[in-house]
């Protein structure tokens, strides 16, 4: 079932529904690119300099590429939870 990251995302950070640290850290990834998509699509919209541009997408590139990152590491976390820790003896 698909649900919305922002809206699971505070249900987390309320109490009422609890996530682990990997649906987290995926949660934030998903949303820090999506943020720096929005970004370029605004300012694309608003029709900037092609120099303004240049720089948005500079600095947007860098914003979905720390998003990217932080969505790895939260795989990670999972995969990781997920194989389980070998039993001792």
């Amino acid at each position: 079932m698909h649900r919305p990251v922002l809206g699971v995302l505070l249900l987390d950070l309320l109490g009422v529904r609890q996530l682990g640290p990997g649906r987290r850290w995926q949660g934030y990834g998903i949303l820090l690119s999506m943020a720096g998509v929005f970004v370029i699509v605004v300012a694309q919209a608003r029709n900037w300099s092609s120099s303004d541009l240049r720089e948005v997408h500079a600095a947007a590139l860098a914003v979905v590429l720390a998003g990217v990152l932080v969505l790895a590491v939260g795989l990670g976390i999972q995969a990781r939870s997920a194989m389980g820790t070998p039993e001792d003896g």
